[in-house]
């Protein structure tokens, strides 16, 4: 369960469907989201691959794809989020979250920092589990399916932030992000945005932006 409006992963919670009561369900749901609509989404468990260093949480890859030169969807970031401590259910910087950059071309992972603060760990500081050089199962499609959606649904959209994790049952699509945290990314890689391909796009959409602002002026 999931607020509708929020961040960060605050307020999300797992409920135990078999063993709770409709009436507990709905008082559990008053005291988390006394105002507002909530979300519902089936516990999705993590693949055995990615098992020993998810901790109690479900680990994403966060996606960034933005329209390039030709309108097309490109990948500029991935980044692997995973926990940093157990009796957490989400993978978020706000809840002490560790990330790690995946190599586009292999889904290979890379040694993990901390997403605020200093920390670098080539093994999970939980689970002691290797993370450098691992890969992301499935990574392929998950790249696949970041891409596909966004040209194929959010067409519209110049840049989105895609939560997606790889599962037990395969590649699931969590969330969609519209201001994606570009914090992250830089953190992953130890480089500044401007010095990517992500920074280089949203400088060709800024500078066409404001070329199309200064003909519509100049018009009227």
């Amino acid at each position: 369960m999931k607020p509708e409006r929020g961040s960060g992963g605050e307020g999300v919670s797992a409920i135990d469907l078999p063993s709770t009561g409709r009436s507990d369900i709905e008082l559990h749901l008053d005291r988390l989201y006394p105002a507002g609509d909530w979300l519902a989404q089936e516990l999705s468990t993590v693949h055995e691959d990615l098992a020993d260093i998810a901790c109690d949480a479900l680990p994403t890859v966060r996606i960034t794809t933005i329209l390039n030169e030709s309108n097309d969807p490109e990948l500029v970031t991935a980044v692997l989020r995973l926990p940093a401590a157990t009796g957490v259910i989400v993978d978020n910087a706000h809840a002490g979250g560790i990330c790690c950059a995946v190599d586009w071309d292999t889904g290979t992972v890379a040694k993990a920092r901390k997403s605020s603060g200093p920390g670098e760990y080539d093994r999970h500081p939980v689970t002691g589990a290797r993370i450098t050089g691992r890969s992301v199962p499935d990574w392929r499609a998950l790249k696949d399916l970041a891409i596909h959606t966004h040209r194929d649904h959010f067409a519209l959209h110049t840049q989105i932030g895609w939560d997606i994790a790889a599962t037990s049952r395969g590649p699931a699509l969590i969330e969609a992000n519209a201001r994606p945290n570009v914090r992250i990314a830089q953190r992953a890689t130890m480089r500044g945005i401007g010095a990517t391909r992500h920074g280089e796009l949203i400088r060709f959409h800024l500078e066409r932006r404001t070329g199309e602002k200064r003909r519509l002026l100049t018009k009227a």
